[in-house]
């Protein structure tokens, strides 16, 4: 018989709360602590003698920028660092495969200058599930420098169990990889990555994300969630990834989807922590392929 640590049994207790629609915040961790000061000293280094939350608006800055987003999950440091994090929170290195290590920028609106995209840009509102059809798919979420109201990201979770309109049902995750791969500069939009909502929202409806660095919130894939249009007069640095535990994939165990119609499913986009491996590998399947149509292996 095998036995569950006391780990495994604070990872299982997450992971219900969140697909049942908890919102988690974690303080002041002191693994997030050295992650928050390592990204801030590569930031700092990088874009000297500019600081990084300066409204940035000049061509040089935003190719810096651009370069410092495709590096920065590369960097083996980052990944030390968030598997130190993971396993502070309870998770098993072995047991979780999680997304890349996201560094994101999100430049002030009002910035004429600069044109916004899935590196610099708002993302508007969606359910990260609408593009993966994982619902184990849990979001991880923090700020490098401090946030307000005026920059931040907010959670909608009046919509938790509301259905939506999306394009969800038309989004084409092979097309999209092939047009993403096409392009020579590497930026495309938010509409051309992840799949849209069609209908009004109100604002107000959302939740703030207001926490301090050295925090951490992770919420639910299938959670509705926006950035905050940046009407601040600081660029917005925040870290992200994405997680899902293995098990519970392998037994189609998660949050409910209430809205989303894509046709396809995006385990190879995940890869085990302690040791790479593609989740799409470990289950035997293409790392893009037709949602359910993978067999369970045990």
């Amino acid at each position: 018989m095998n036995k569950r640590t006391k780990s495994d049994s604070a990872a299982r207790a997450l992971c219900d709360a969140i697909y049942d629609g908890q919102i988690l915040t974690f303080r002041q961790l002191s693994s997030m602590h050295k992650l928050i000061t390592f990204t801030k000293t590569l930031c700092e280094n990088e874009l000297y003698p500019v600081h990084p939350t300066s409204n940035h608006t000049d061509d040089h800055t935003l190719q810096r920028i651009n370069k410092l987003y495709r590096d920065y999950p590369r960097n083996n440091n980052v990944k030390s660092h968030w598997k130190a994090v993971f396993k502070d929170i309870g998770f098993s290195t072995a047991a979780i495969a999680v997304d890349r290590m996201r560094l994101r920028f999100q430049i002030v609106q009002n910035n004429t200058t600069a044109t916004p995209n899935v590196k610099t840009g708002p993302l508007h509102h969606h359910r990260d599930t609408w593009g993966s059809n994982i619902y184990a798919q849990i979001n991880w979420w923090a700020p490098v420098y401090p946030v307000s109201i005026k920059n931040s990201m907010a959670i909608f979770s009046d919509y938790w169990m509301k259905p939506t309109h999306n394009t969800s049902n038309t989004y084409d995750l092979p097309t999209v990889i092939h047009r993403n791969r096409d392009k020579a500069s590497g930026i495309m939009r938010a509409a051309d990555v992840v799949p849209q909502l069609i209908q009004p929202i109100d604002p107000a409806a959302g939740e703030a994300v207001l926490i301090e660095p050295g925090d951490l919130v992770a919420f639910s894939g299938a959670h509705l969630h926006a950035s905050i249009p940046n009407t601040s007069r600081h660029t917005r640095i925040s870290l992200e990834t994405r997680s899902v535990l293995i098990e519970d994939f392998i037994n189609e165990r998660g949050a409910r989807n209430i809205d989303g119609a894509s046709r396809w499913m995006a385990p190879g986009w995940f890869a085990r922590l302690s040791d790479s491996k593609r989740l799409s590998s470990i289950v035997g399947v293409n790392p893009v392929t037709v949602y359910k149509s993978w067999v369970k292996r045990t």
